[in-house]
């Protein structure tokens, strides 16, 4: 064809078919075929404001199926109630084409109903070479929130393809105010390069438009390559395997893997650097793929759309590392498997690597749809690089070692999805759940269930929630971490289980559990959190509790953070506990610490921690620490609580109940004692020979004072 020369055809519906040896259609010609195919029919069709579907399924939550072969399109675009699909060209040329002209079977935009879809280009030819332009597009939409068409269906088949330079596109029509796009069509390519390599190529791209609508690719079970660009979305047909030798794209795309479908990506690839995945893939519970060995999951989406990046409900394969970094999110739900093949799969809730590493601006979430208890299981590392933030309700980490840097997060925060084992009181305000420290009264006097739950030397429950108020529900309690690490655990970023803040009159939820056994070394300097969350007119929760048992070195400077909720006008919830069973320097054996620390939680009425021994009447620790403002209540009735060494810091109280004894600083004759003490009339307070107490209020009613110092500016 000449330039500037146009081929129409009569008729409404249109197909054009040439068989030649050679072809040339020059710069400026046009073969326009578009409105060609049906109208208000079609396998794809619709009578309504949704767009019609072919190779992609029509916008705005179109049913209408796909339908056609990728890689031998015969079939005209569908049509809607005002718009016509695409028509068909099928070009047979046994020697070369040129095409240097356009090409065209888009769908036509509709008036008062959605977009109609793309038709059919399919192109056989010896050598194809030229700049020209293939389309089949949808068809957008006027009608108010009304949807795009599908895009048609292109197929090239030629020896020599390396000098056609030419623009396809078969992007989904667009939406209208209120709708959305049609989903992009297919693009399928076989050719060969110089020295014979055979290249079997699907594109998928949908011009940057965003839908919840498909592409299906159909009939192709196996390529060299798949690229999806511009928010295209990609399903395959059918549950034949597929393979696929390397994927491509700008980030932006997804790939999504259905029940009862096997595929194989990239294998060849991540043996000795990791393989980056270039668009989003989703394996969905049944579905099954094995990707790269070593995977590096990152996101240059420049549209800053907050997709996962890997999202695995159903079985992954063949992964032994995989880093997170640079945007990139991995979300493994609770039904998920792992394995190096099939016949070496982990349990259901076992995630199982060699290495696993989340650096900067990467998130790692791991069975947030499930209390269940979810198992990372590391034959060498698990690590949380600066930036990066790890996130999970109930998890359990199995690892070697195991690193949280500078910087980074593993958070179990708000956790607890259930109600827990103590939560607030319902009422005007709610009460603030309790855990290790009790949850605050609320304004309008609702207490929680309990003044503590569970066993100050172990870490062993959820958060509580706290109660609801008028205007809302009770936030969440803290979630559950257990780490089991064989050689090193370093800690310089922030290991997690916060409860929830209330916004108003609900009460705060309690604090979790981080339950830590290292057999060998534990070092660093960063900080261990299991602080309650915060109220207005409710109470603040309770802080949770942490266990620390280290058989080798101890050489963690960190902090422990463990603090009630504040409430503006209720209690304060009370401080939450740590309980570490470690070497030092200097001390023969083990030495069991225990901590409490208040000092970040403020409210109307100050919180408090209960100390409650089950089962016995004699219990001795090395080190009692007591942060600022913390008051700590001895409980167990005939309880005798023994600390060899007593730290604490301004406005802490220690109450030494009735029937209880309490000895601080028992190998000492002399001691400046930091707490004030509440001694109740029954309660028994053994302390050194000379006792100097520098608390700023004590109220002493029971017995065992022998000597006392009062200093300046204190009060008993």
């Amino acid at each position: 064809m000449d330039s500037l020369s146009k081929l129409i055809l009569q008729g409404t519906k249109k197909k054009l078919s040439i068989t030649t040896t050679e072809l040339t259609i020059e710069d400026g010609a046009v073969i326009n075929l578009n409105g060609g195919g049906f109208l208000a029919d079609g396998t794809g069709s619709s009578t309504t404001k949704v767009g019609a579907s072919y190779g992609g399924v029509g916008g705005s939550n179109s049913t209408s199926a796909s339908y056609g072969s990728t890689n031998s399109p015969a079939d005209y675009g569908s049509g809607t109630s005002s718009a016509r699909g695409g028509g068909i060209i099928d070009l047979s040329i046994t020697g070369t084409a040129e095409i240097d002209g356009s090409l065209s079977v888009e769908g036509l935009n509709g008036t008062t109903s959605g977009g109609a879809s793309g038709g059919s280009i399919k192109i056989k030819a010896a050598t194809l070479q030229g700049h020209g332009k293939l389309s089949a597009i949808g068809g957008s939409t006027a009608a108010a929130s009304g949807g795009g068409g599908g895009g048609g269906r292109i197929a090239i088949d030629a020896t020599t393809m390396t000098s056609f330079l030419g623009d396809v596109s078969v992007c989904g029509g667009a939406g209208a105010s209120g709708g959305s796009p049609g989903a992009a069509g297919t693009i399928y390519k076989k050719y060969q390069q110089s020295g014979g390599a055979q290249f079997e190529t699907v594109t998928v791209d949908n011009c940057a438009q965003v839908s919840e609508s498909f592409t299906h690719v159909s009939g192709v079970q196996s390529m060299t390559d798949l690229v999806i660009n511009g928010h295209g979305q990609v399903k395959f047909d059918g549950t034949l395997p597929v393979t696929i030798n390397k994927i491509l794209g700008d980030y932006s795309g997804t790939l999504t893997i259905s029940s009862g479908q096997t595929f194989s990506i990239a294998t060849s690839y991540g043996t000795l650097s990791p393989y980056a995945l270039m668009c989003k893939i989703v394996i969905k519970e049944g579905g099954l793929a094995t990707i790269p060995s070593k995977i590096l999951l990152k996101d240059d989406d420049a549209t800053g759309k907050d997709w996962y990046n890997l999202e695995i409900y159903g079985t992954v394969i063949g992964v032994r590392e995989m880093t997170v970094s640079s945007g990139g999110r991995v979300v493994i739900h609770s039904k998920s498997r792992s394995g190096l093949d099939t016949s070496n799969l982990k349990p259901i809730g076992t995630l199982g690597f060699n290495n696993i590493d989340v650096t900067m601006d990467g998130i790692l979430e791991l069975s947030l749809d499930s209390m269940d208890r979810y198992t990372l299981s590391m034959v060498k590392q698990f690590n949380v690089k600066y930036g990066g933030k790890v996130e999970a309700r109930n998890l359990f980490i199995s690892s070697p070692v195991m690193e949280v840097a500078y910087g980074g997060l593993l958070s179990v925060d708000r956790g607890n999805m259930n109600d827990g084992k103590s939560p607030g009181g319902n009422g005007n305000s709610g009460a603030g759940g309790t855990h290790g420290g009790k949850g605050g009264d609320s304004t309008n006097g609702m207490k929680p269930l309990s003044n503590f739950e569970g066993l100050f030397n172990q870490a062993t429950e959820f958060g509580s929630a706290g109660g609801n108020g008028t205007s809302e529900t009770g936030a969440k309690g803290g979630g559950y971490i257990i780490l089991e690490i064989n050689t090193l655990l370093t800690v310089e970023g922030t290991i997690s289980a916060n409860g929830g803040s209330a916004n108003s009159t609900s009460g705060g939820g309690s604090g979790g559990a981080i339950h830590v056994q290292v057999i060998k070394d534990m070092k660093g300097s960063g900080m261990l959190s299991v602080t309650g969350g915060s109220s207005v007119s409710g109470g603040g929760g309770g802080g949770g509790r942490i266990f620390i048992d280290v058989d080798g070195d101890f050489h963690f400077q960190g902090n422990y953070k463990l603090h009630g909720g504040s409430s503006t006008s209720g209690q304060a919830g009370g401080s939450g506990t740590t309980y570490a069973i470690v070497q030092e320097a200097g001390s023969p054996g083990y030495v069991e610490n225990f901590f409490f620390d208040n000092s970040g939680a403020k409210g109307a009425v100050d919180g408090v921690s209960y100390i409650d021994v089950k089962s016995a009447n004699l219990y001795t620790v090395n080190n009692l620490n007591l942060g600022g403002s913390t008051r700590v209540w001895l409980f167990t009735p005939n309880l005798h609580f023994k600390a060899k060494t007593l730290t604490c810091g301004s406005r802490s109280t220690i109450v030494v109940g009735d029937n209880t004894v309490f000895s601080p600083d028992y190998e000492l004759t002399y001691s400046a004692i930091m707490c004030s003490f509440d001694l109740k009339q029954d309660g028994e307070l053994r302390l050194p020979k000379s006792v100097e107490l520098k608390g700023e209020a004590s109220s002493l009613e029971g017995m065992n004072i022998l000597r006392c110092f009062l200093t300046f500016y204190n009060f008993i």
